[in-house]
């Protein structure tokens, strides 16, 4: 073989070598920008999942809560009027009872207070969410005060959770 047929091969093999570089790079480049978008769509998803956990974490927490209370059910809330003294001014009525996943109940009460005083429905209210679990107002509507007697007209909506 002469030194001019090796050279010739020598720059064939050369040229051969840095084509497949090239389209090896080539292609790379395209899977790395293909992989890119996919992997970016996967962090979207991660992060939508992410979002989506944390209310779901704080409901478990608040269902561990109550179910960790030694009697889970809701205290009448007529025994909380006889005790505050706004049983003699309210009416008590049950609105909504929603059944829910393992037993558990949602329980919505509206009370309708006519000529009750600031003092006795503030102090009913406070034993309403003292309670373990707590009644939860969801609903106030105050309408016209007596200045002279300090008293009021209320309806008041509350929700709480108990397992029966």
């Amino acid at each position: 073989m002469s030194v001019e047929l090796r050279q010739t091969w020598l720059w064939a093999i050369a040229c051969l070598t840095l084509l497949t570089g090239v389209v090896l790079s080539a292609s790379t480049w395209s899977n790395y920008t293909k992989t890119d978008r996919r992997i970016d769509l996967l962090l979207g998803y991660i992060d939508t999942l992410v979002l989506m956990q944390q209310p779901a974490q704080a409901q478990q927490s608040a269902l561990d809560l109550i179910t960790q209370l030694p009697q889970p059910n809701l205290v009448s809330l007529e025994n909380l009027a006889a005790i505050s003294g706004a049983a003699k001014h309210a009416t008590i009525r049950q609105t909504h009872l929603t059944p829910l996943p393992d037993g558990w109940q949602a329980r919505t009460i509206e009370v309708s207070a006519t000529n009750i005083s600031h003092t006795i429905l503030s102090n009913f209210l406070q034993q309403a969410e003292s309670q373990r679990p707590p009644w939860r107002l969801v609903k106030c509507d105050l309408r016209g005060s007596d200045q002279q007697s300090q008293s009021a007209s209320a309806t008041l909506t509350f929700e709480g959770l108990e397992k029966p």
